[in-house]
């Protein structure tokens, strides 16, 4: 009997080492910008576990840098059913609509995410990135002296 349970504790933490280390693996890819080894990895992962937000949010994010933007688009919003609070997959979607020159919807993303996070330098800049585009200068020169006063401190 605690042969059997050792076994079995055994495949349950060879298991979830397994996916960790997919998971590394790919994340470790993608950092060292092998966009298409990352996307593998990921993909195998999901294959294995299809409710990892994690390897979705990677994949995501992989299909992104090769602006494969509708199959990021459908990842990002399925992280966010899951986790509708979800920081990185609203940031992802802003970043589409961007790269689509939907400035408006860009914006709208990116002034809740300011709203409700008003210290995130990343934030900062893609909201003043995008008033340029969109030509309100007044905007950006608002934000970047917020983000002036934010790297001081």
């Amino acid at each position: 009997m605690i042969g059997s349970l050792f076994i079995l504790i055994s495949l349950i933490v060879s298991v979830q080492v397994s996916a960790d280390t997919v998971i590394e693996q790919a994340d470790l890819f993608y950092q060292q910008g092998h966009i298409n080894k990352s996307i593998k990895y990921y993909r195998y992962e999901l294959r294995k576990q299809p409710d990892s937000l994690q390897a979705k949010m990677g994949l995501a994010k992989a299909y992104l840098a090769k602006n494969k933007l509708t199959a990021a688009n459908n990842l990002f919003n399925d992280v966010l059913e899951s986790d509708p609070t979800n920081f990185d997959a609203k940031i992802g979607i802003a970043q589409i609509h961007m790269r689509q020159s939907k400035w408006e919807v860009a914006q709208k993303i990116l002034f809740e995410l300011d709203t409700a996070y008003p210290d995130t330098l990343d934030v900062k800049h893609r909201l003043m990135n995008n008033y340029i585009q969109m030509g309100q200068l007044d905007l950006a020169d608002q934000i970047h002296q917020e983000i002036k006063l934010l790297q001081q401190q």
